[in-house]
């Protein structure tokens, strides 16, 4: 019931966070907190293993919650 079936496989980090915050900078500007992503220089290609869609819903979670829920700044 209600269950998902994980799907483990390589993630570039970076490159997921990048796409989050593209589809999130819409959200951001209306509330005008700017989302800044900055890397250490061997995040860049650092790879994860997970499941994609999941750690996108994470993430995009966290981010939304943080933009949602700050006045200004």
């Amino acid at each position: 019931m209600g269950r998902r079936t994980l799907i483990f496989q390589l993630v570039n980090i970076s490159q997921l966070l990048q796409e989050i915050s593209g589809e999130l900078h819409p959200l951001a500007q209306e509330k005008s907190p700017a989302i800044n992503l900055d890397f250490a220089d061997d995040l860049n290609t650092k790879t994860i293993i997970g499941d994609c869609l999941e750690l996108h819903r994470l993430f995009t979670y966290l981010i939304g919650n943080g933009i949602k829920f700050t006045n200004s700044g």
